[in-house]
């Protein structure tokens, strides 16, 4: 997840730079290329993965450290709409 995240942030900077990105080679993108449908599936991917481990944390049987857990969640949730402007389901 954290990879996926940090692909997208930086999509812009490595088309201009011609770096390697995961979503520039999926994609066969090229500098100038239309991003959104790129975002946009990137964001369901995202959101998909943030549901099975919504639903993996869910099974878990907490003894320590829920609190602190559940509020790392809320802040992940916060930065990436924040950052990406997108609202993600966690």
């Amino acid at each position: 997840w954290v990879y996926l995240v940090d692909a997208l942030d930086d999509l812009q900077d490595d088309l201009k730079k011609n770096c390697y990105n995961p979503f520039i080679k999926k994609y066969c993108l090229e500098k100038g290329a239309d991003l959104s449908i790129v975002q946009e599936n990137a964001v369901a991917l995202l959101n998909n993965c943030n549901v099975v481990l919504a639903e993996s944390f869910e099974k878990l049987e907490l003894k320590r450290f829920k609190s602190i857990l559940m509020t790392s969640h809320k802040f992940y949730s916060f930065f990436f709409e924040e950052i990406f402007c997108v609202n993600v389901i966690f």
